[in-house]
């Protein structure tokens, strides 16, 4: 069954189900009433995020690498992937439909392994992971240039390899505190902060 996510005309997103023979459409039923409701709702007008055939989005669901990496690249518009093969030591842990989004994210220098050499296709996304390519989709460089703390309260729990991706992030508006202001770098990042991370980026294309 495929399924894409549309918005309706009452500027509800919607679900729609297409199975090869009827198509029929379904509105999200747990985005009401959620602080990134409108995000989401922009993010599936753009085409980019999808939500699941029964109708939910699960925005406060916690997202892996692979699946940041695909709706990054969508996001971006570059969904094909390189010519250049993926090495890392679990690439065929890699499921078929992301393997393009994952070679262009690591081709273009978004996104990168471990020193294990293995890519971890699997692991949930940490906030510290997604600042830093958040700000590398804009400019690899751009971080390495700041020498800036970030003002989060929770500063002295930020790796150090993050924290100019962090200030960075913070600086363009790209990624803000949890309650209490915190970076929470170690948390894994949800759906709906995924979406709202990713609209802001698209904003300083």
């Amino acid at each position: 069954m495929d399924s894409k996510l549309n918005a309706a005309a009452a500027g509800k997103a919607e679900l729609s189900i297409d199975n090869g023979i009827t198509s029929t459409t379904v509105a999200l039923k747990d985005i009401e009433g959620h602080w990134a409701k409108d995000s989401i709702q922009e993010a599936v007008r753009q085409g980019w995020v999808t939500g699941y055939a029964n109708g939910t989005f699960l925005p406060n669901k916690e997202v892996t690498r692979t699946e940041f990496a695909a709706m990054l690249i969508r996001a971006l518009g570059e969904s094909s992937g390189s010519s250049q093969p993926l090495k890392f030591t679990d690439v065929q842990q890699i499921p078929s439909w992301a393997r393009p989004f994952v070679e262009a994210a690591v081709n273009r220098g978004i996104m990168n392994g471990y020193a294990n050499g293995s890519f971890g296709p699997g692991k949930l996304i940490t906030r510290a992971e997604m600042a830093a390519m958040a700000i590398r989709s804009l400019n690899p460089a751009e971080a390495v240039r700041n020498s800036d703390q970030p003002s989060f309260a929770d500063n002295n729990r930020i790796p150090a390899w993050a924290k100019p991706y962090a200030a960075a992030a913070e600086q363009k508006g790209i990624m803000k505190g949890r309650i209490g202001n915190m970076f929470a770098p170690s948390a894994h990042a949800t759906r709906a902060e995924a979406v709202v991370v990713i609209l802001a980026l698209l904003q300083r294309q």
